[in-house]
């Protein structure tokens, strides 16, 4: 029978998370000679597998390069804004008073 107390509450769970040491070079190493040997056994799927990968390789840089233009192109926004901010203050910390006089 469970006893609930007021002011107790129950502990976490405990995740423990061992972290291993990944080398994506030799995964890479691993993955081209699994597919070597795949090849060997039957062309035509070593073809589709040969296709499938360039594909996705293409994919995964196009994505790459879609990304860093993204990124430049916000920069360069941010940029031109803090740009039009500065001469907006300096312009208006300049020129208000005489507006202002102008318009009086």
């Amino acid at each position: 029978m469970f006893r609930y107390s007021l002011f107790k509450s129950p502990k976490p769970l405990q995740y423990t998370y061992i972290p291993r040491y990944y080398d994506p070079e030799k995964e890479e190493l691993h993955e081209r000679i699994r597919a070597a040997k795949k090849d060997a056994g039957d062309p035509i799927e070593g073809m589709k597998a040969r296709i499938g990968k360039s594909y996705h390789e293409r994919l995964r840089e196009r994505n790459q390069s879609t990304r860093r233009a993204v990124r430049q192109s916000n920069t360069r926004v941010f940029v031109i804004i803090a740009v039009l901010f500065v001469l907006a203050y300096l312009f208006l910390t300049e020129y208000l008073p005489s507006i202002e006089s102008f318009l009086e």
